[in-house]
């Protein structure tokens, strides 16, 4: 993918140390894969670079926001979140399974391309439920009209829920008591 190209990391040449790299990630980055669960959205990824002899370490932060429609009232919201993983890089001869947080690569290999690591944890750190605290904002982008219709467990008191349920219950229950006393006659 040539529109990822600028994700590419040089290895050979590059000396051991700490090394940074700094990119901006937005809807043009998300669009270069298919299905994305991040359609749109922006953030700033630090990668930093540790080259040791025999490994290299990536450490990945990055903060920003997923711009997706509100879980709760469907209003298109900007959903602010951040996240930080760190990845082994190896190099080997050998054909070798990459691991959870391992990634192996050819010992000819000159330059490592991020952008699918970059993608990936971003992806994971979304979070699960797209919504924002609109209580603490002065002016929230809800959509009255759609809060109209939702029922939070804050709106019904905990007390009576469960005693209608102990009710319905103790109902129950003794109808199967007198059930079981009550036998049915049998017809022959």
């Amino acid at each position: 993918m040539e529109a990822l190209r600028e994700f590419t990391l040089p290895i050979r040449g590059l000396k051991p140390g700490l090394h940074t790299y700094r990119f901006s990630i937005n809807e043009q980055f998300f669009a270069q894969f298919e299905n994305s669960p991040v359609q749109k959205g922006a953030f700033d990824v630090e990668v930093e670079f540790n080259k040791a002899p025999d490994f290299m370490e990536l450490t990945f932060r990055f903060q920003g926001h997923m711009h997706a429609p509100c879980d709760r009232c469907l209003v298109p919201i900007d959903i602010p979140y951040s996240g930080e993983d760190t990845v082994l890089v190896k190099t080997t001869d050998a054909n070798l399974e990459d691991e959870a947080d391992l990634i192996y690569i050819s010992a000819d290999a000159h330059e490592l391309n991020v952008a699918q690591l970059i993608y990936e944890f971003v992806c994971l750190h979304a979070p699960p439920l797209l919504l924002i605290n609109c209580t603490e904002q002065p002016d929230p982008p809800c959509d009255p009209e759609m809060l109209k219709y939702i029922t939070t467990e804050q709106d019904e008191p905990q007390g009576e829920s469960a005693q209608d349920l102990q009710s319905q219950l103790a109902r129950i229950q003794a109808e199967l008591e007198q059930n079981n006393n009550h036998p049915s006659s049998e017809k022959n």
